[in-house]
């Protein structure tokens, strides 16, 4: 009978071949190299290995290519004996590293979520030129994408995609990444200034991320500043004069990039500021009636040119009976 291979056999050739070299390279690095193939078909609960010899290991054979296997003494009279060769080492490199394929698959799965990180970026019309300073990821990650040269989302996007498979990132910046690569509106609003059900950014909702990030206690502090009426829990929350005036500015001085940002929100605001206009309808969308009426606070002391001075801590009295009773 000739072993010249029919166009059948030589498609499956074809495939034992490439399947011979994938498992001969990974096998040069498997700790089972000089292990006897008989004792490596036992425990793949493969045939028995047909060859006797101590020197029966898989280093005999895998550095040789296919086409050479088939040339030697041991395959030459039965080339099915390669198919066993390649079962054997196949399901030994499962055995010596049995996570081997599960973290193939997690790359490539990987690979292509990195790969829908600009594509959500276009189908959500989410500028790529956004400022990641602008984002509400914590401090460590902003520190994270500065040490990385990542300056906008655009930037972040293309990191997220050529990351490294074996670079371990944690806590909200690889949160954000998946938010990304999920298209999970919700989430992406939590960094970025997005609303659900709609494209693009927009700056009502860039305020509100700057003041939901306040503790509670600042936020009353703010509203009661901002004339938002209190109950007496509430207000015994809030926080002092001197720290809610100094609030006020560092929040001013964290807005004003956001509206260089958004040119012609800024615009709209500034005149409807100047003509006494409500900015109620605006904010409306913020679904918090205490961060709106601290965004309008806001907006309204920067294009009024507000700043608010810090009131002076009392002096005591001298002399003893001021020292003694605090006057």
């Amino acid at each position: 009978m000739s072993d010249t291979p029919g166009p059948h056999d030589s498609s499956q050739d074809a495939q034992l071949a490439e399947l011979w070299d994938q498992v001969r390279k990974k096998f040069a690095t498997s700790i089972m190299v000089e292990t006897s193939l008989s004792s490596l078909a036992q425990n793949a609960e493969a045939m028995d290995w047909p060859i006797d010899g101590d020197d029966e290991t898989p280093s005999k054979y895998i550095d040789f290519s296919y086409d050479e296997l088939k040339l030697l003494p041991e395959f030459a009279p039965d080339h099915s004996r390669i198919g066993l060769l390649v079962d054997i080492l196949h399901e030994t490199l499962a055995f010596d590293d049995p996570f081997g394929d599960m973290a193939e698959q997690i790359e490539a799965s990987t690979s292509a979520g990195d790969q829908t990180v600009t594509r959500v970026l276009e189908d959500l019309q989410i500028p790529s030129d956004y400022p990641i300073k602008l984002t509400n990821l914590s401090e460590e990650s902003q520190d994270l994408c500065t040490a990385e040269g990542i300056e906008t989302i655009g930037q972040f996007a293309e990191f997220a995609q050529n990351m490294a498979q074996n670079v371990v990132i944690g806590g909200d910046f690889r949160a954000f990444i998946n938010a990304l690569q999920q298209c999970d509106e919700e989430e992406i609003g939590n960094y970025l200034p997005f609303r659900q059900n709609h494209k693009g950014l927009h700056a009502p909702e860039a305020f509100g991320m700057v003041i939901h990030s306040l503790s509670e206690d600042q936020k009353l502090g703010l509203a009661q500043f901002f004339g938002v009426s209190l109950t007496e829990a509430e207000q015994a929350k809030a926080s002092s004069e001197v720290d809610t005036a100094n609030l006020v500015n560092r929040l001013q001085a964290k807005i004003s990039p956001i509206l260089l940002y958004f040119g012609e929100e800024r615009e709209r605001l500034s005149q409807m500021v100047s003509k006494g206009e409500s900015l109620d309808r605006t904010f409306l969308v913020l679904g918090d009636e205490t961060v709106e009426k601290i965004s309008i606070g806001l907006i309204g002391n920067i294009f009024s040119g507000k700043t608010v001075t810090p009131p002076k801590p009392k002096k005591q009295k001298g002399g003893f009976f001021g020292r003694l009773f605090g006057k």
